[in-house]
């Protein structure tokens, strides 16, 4: 039996539009330590962290809404690195965080790469550098370009009682916390936003069935942080849960499909 070879046909796809837009990844490297070894925080209030590009465009602020989650918005609010020993010589330097962080960027890179988001490494110590970042993109005189700025770490602040004994933000089972101003509106992606990992609580749940310092620890550690990251920075983008059954459920409880 023959076949007749025949010419491959090349069919036109409709123009499509992919998201566009940068997202920075901070992990703390940009804190630095003291002459004691002790890492320094990111010190700002809840309620400046809540607008830290402003109140947003529906006023339902810019940044994850940590206001929510302690005693006030004048609270304040430390932003520190995970302080994981990733190389296992009972030390938690910046290699540390280095490593943390080449594990876990090319993970969300994959993720992203059939978009048009660039990934970028931030390093904040103030709300200021924050703010240069998510402006850097934006066009002189023109439109913003609405970038993500997410934080993977740990956040600490005073106790619920309004004192000054520093503990973490209490985040309620919650892996991570989205800004919610363009989630809310459902228009898409319309401004700077700010984003947060709780990679604290994120090591809790390895650390119940993985032992710490192992290869597979450090694998699924990554992966877990960088899956949560993309999640949240998705919100931000203002996409929504969906469910097998074509329900949208409880759109920010993180019981959904993962985003993307």
């Amino acid at each position: 039996m023959s076949f007749a070879w025949k010419r491959p046909r090349f069919e036109r796809l409709e123009p499509r539009e992919v998201l566009s837009t940068t997202l920075f990844v901070d992990f703390g490297a940009g804190l630095g330590f003291d002459p004691g070894g002790n890492q320094i925080a990111l010190r700002t209030t809840a309620g400046a962290f809540y607008e830290v590009q402003g109140p947003g465009i529906n006023g339902n602020g810019t940044g994850a809404p940590l206001s929510g989650s302690i005693s006030n918005p004048t609270s304040w609010v430390d932003f520190r690195s995970l302080a994981y020993d990733w190389d296992g010589n009972n030390v938690f330097n910046q290699q540390d965080i280095d490593a943390l962080t080449a594990a876990v960027l090319p993970i969300i890179r994959r993720v992203v790469e059939p978009f048009d988001i660039e990934v970028k490494v931030g390093t904040a110590d103030s709300l200021d550098d924050i703010q240069q970042d998510l402006d850097a993109n934006d066009v002189p005189g023109g439109d913003e370009v609405p970038d993500a700025y997410a934080f993977v770490g740990l956040f600490v602040s005073e106790n619920l009682n309004g004192g000054t004994e520093g503990m973490p933000v209490p985040n309620a089972e919650r892996r991570g916390r989205s800004a919610e101003d363009d989630f809310l509106a459902g228009l898409g992606n319309r401004q700077d936003e700010t984003v947060v990992t709780f990679a604290d609580t994120i090591q809790n749940d390895v650390s119940l069935s993985l032992t710490p310092g192992s290869a597979e620890y450090n694998r699924e550690l990554a992966n877990r942080i960088a899956v949560t990251t993309i999640h949240e920075a998705w919100h931000s983008f203002g996409y929504i849960h969906t469910f097998s059954n074509g329900s949208t459920g409880d759109p920010l409880l993180t019981t959904g499909d993962i985003i993307p």
